[in-house]
């Protein structure tokens, strides 16, 4: 598997966990704990995404506009969940 198989698999498993949150209510277990890998998931997700793909384009000209959106979505992540 290389980079962007990988990448598109950890986005694939982020989808399916927000559409089984989805279909949940209320302060369930099963809410708390598909919660809490979603959120851990996607924080490791993307500080690995970060370091690995997106150091590599940031530098790059054609790269850079996509890579710099992305890590700002990031961080609009991250002041969500603070």
């Amino acid at each position: 598997m290389n980079i962007y198989e990988a990448i598109k698999a950890d986005h694939d498993e982020h989808r399916r966990l927000l559409n089984d949150l989805a279909e949940t209510s209320g302060d369930s277990l099963k809410r708390r704990t598909l919660w809490t890998k979603f959120y851990y998931d996607v924080k490791a997700h993307a500080a690995a995404e970060e370091e690995s793909l997106y150091a590599e384009l940031i530098p790059t000209v054609d790269g850079q506009p996509e890579a710099r959106h992305s890590v700002h979505e990031h961080q609009q992540l991250e002041r969500i969940w603070i």
